[in-house]
């Protein structure tokens, strides 16, 4: 799905823009939420978004009540960005991509419950 929406000139890698899209939805998350949806260490959570921080795609911050826990949240810019990549496309072509997506998660799901 994000090769399809990826430029050839993009620099962000697949979970970068994964995450983006995430953090667009959500309004924001945790670092241990990022490293359980994307099945990786609270460390490789925390090299995502600071990738993403340096571009002044997200910001962090610290909850007041324990200093550990970080959130993370998508800015203007990282909205504007995620909204370029689907602006290329019709409304058909992303109705039926997100067709074809609901298709794939049913089947998954079909699957899971077998194993």
């Amino acid at each position: 799905f994000i090769n399809v929406l990826l430029h050839k000139q993009e620099t962000l890698n697949d979970n970068l823009i994964w995450l983006m899209m995430k953090l667009k939805k959500r309004g924001e998350m945790k670092i241990t939420d990022i490293s359980t949806d994307f099945y990786m260490s609270p460390a490789a959570a925390t090299n995502m978004s600071d990738k993403l921080k340096v571009l002044g795609f997200v910001t962090k911050s610290r909850a007041h009540n324990d200093r550990r826990i970080v959130s993370v949240r998508l800015t203007q810019e990282g909205a504007a960005y995620i909204n370029a990549l689907f602006n290329t496309y019709s409304y058909e072509q992303l109705c039926s991509l997100q067709q074809q997506i609901s298709t794939i998660n049913t089947s998954l799901e079909k699957i899971a419950k077998i194993i």
